[in-house]
């Protein structure tokens, strides 16, 4: 279709992609991300080569994992094309591919390669420090529900998996068929479930959230 300007347009798209936020915050209560929560591991700056002109990454020896901050997102070096599933600069990877669990604490998700899970206490303390009421992520469907005991499914188009004394969890997934799901006709039931949410948590009715 571009014929010869074909590589200068897709170069274009593959920039936009990466200024595109890895995660927002809405009306000062809500985060919002794909996957959710991510390690407390500060980004090591890349370091200039003297001999080319490349950037190599300082490889982090720290195994330990500790909850990250909006500090620590900020930090992130996130435009990279794709996220690194090792080295120092591991925050973007989190976001994207990181899933909760019923079991406390921070691991690696083994099952995705890449990413973490996450427990009740972790969503605890980060809608604590962060000041915050609820947070709503994606990444899992009906079907990725079906392996993952102690979970809500999915089939409702969403679920609550954390319900904690700062706030609650919320996975949404609102693809329209993915594969053979129609999630269309839930959207109204989780915008009330979100505003019912946002209302115990702040003492508000819905209406004064919408106005």
């Amino acid at each position: 279709k571009y014929e010869k300007d074909g590589k200068d347009v897709y170069n274009k798209c593959l920039g936009c992609f990466k200024e595109l936020p890895l995660a927002s915050i809405i009306a000062g209560s809500v985060y919002t991300a794909h996957g959710g929560l991510f390690r407390g591991q500060a980004p090591v700056p890349a370091e200039r080569s003297k001999r080319r002109k490349t950037l190599k990454a300082t490889v982090d020896s720290s195994p330990a994992l500790s909850l990250g901050s909006l500090d620590d997102l900020v930090k992130a070096r996130r435009t990279v094309m794709n996220p690194p599933w090792k080295g120092p600069n591991l925050v973007p990877g989190d976001v994207l591919w990181s899933d909760p669990s019923m079991s406390p604490g921070l691991s690696p998700n083994v099952d995705r390669g890449a990413g973490l899970l996450w427990g009740p206490d972790c969503t605890e303390a980060f809608l604590k420090q962060s000041k915050l009421k609820l947070i709503i992520r994606a990444h899992e469907g009906p079907d990725a529900r079906k392996n993952r005991p102690g979970l809500g499914g999915m089939d409702a188009g969403y679920t609550i998996d954390h319900v904690v004394e700062s706030g609650t969890l919320i996975t949404l997934f609102s693809a329209p068929d993915y594969p053979q799901f129609q999630f269309w006709e839930f959207l109204s039931n989780v915008v009330t479930e979100i505003l019912h949410v946002l209302s115990v948590c702040d003492g508000i009715s819905s209406s004064e959230k919408l106005a």
